[in-house]
């Protein structure tokens, strides 16, 4: 995997490490499957077999006028890999990529390369979590055929993903 080491200086929209989450897993509502690093291609998949995450929290130095979640980066647990969505073509593309932890301690706005690391998470009233890629808005984490993983563009309405437990994960907290 590619070590990314360079920097954007930040002139607005800036996002900082506030604290993390360790040792988490995430299982998709729907097959019960969770997150998985390792695959061909550097894809995320889903297995019947947790794999440890961390999440990281941020803060924002200023809020959208629509409220898209807490901006988190969502990382396996003792690697340097990260989940991350870049836009491809048309559309975008989910993968897991290592990249310096350090390197994204400040994520600016206006750097799409550290951008496309962070997601924004909400949760709902019954506890699920869903996220959306920052860099690439209104497209979403997806679990499909109780496998693939990938991201899936909802338009702003959203009404069919509110009803589809694909797009939604429980967060379980492990002791170690």
């Amino acid at each position: 995997m590619n070590m990314l080491r360079f920097t954007v200086p930040c002139r607005e929209g800036r996002f900082t490490t506030l604290k993390e989450k360790k040792n988490i897993s995430l299982e998709t509502v729907d097959s019960h499957r969770y997150l998985r690093s390792l695959s061909k291609e550097n894809m995320p998949f889903a297995s019947p077999n947790p794999e440890r995450m961390t999440i990281h929290f941020y803060k924002a130095n200023q809020t959208d006028k629509d409220f898209r979640g807490m901006p988190v980066v969502l990382n396996f647990t003792d690697s340097q890999s990260f989940l991350k969505c870049s836009r491809q073509d048309e559309g975008a593309i989910l993968r897991v990529e290592a990249c310096d932890k350090h390197r994204l301690s400040l994520i600016c706005q206006q750097d799409e390369s550290a951008l496309a690391f962070l997601f924004y998470m909400k949760r709902t009233m019954s506890g699920q979590h869903q996220f959306e890629s920052a860099l690439c808005e209104s497209w979403f984490i997806q679990v499909l055929h109780q496998e693939t993983v990938q991201v899936t563009h909802q338009p702003a309405t959203r009404p069919a993903m509110e009803e589809d437990p694909s797009f939604y994960f429980n967060i379980h907290s492990y002791s170690n």
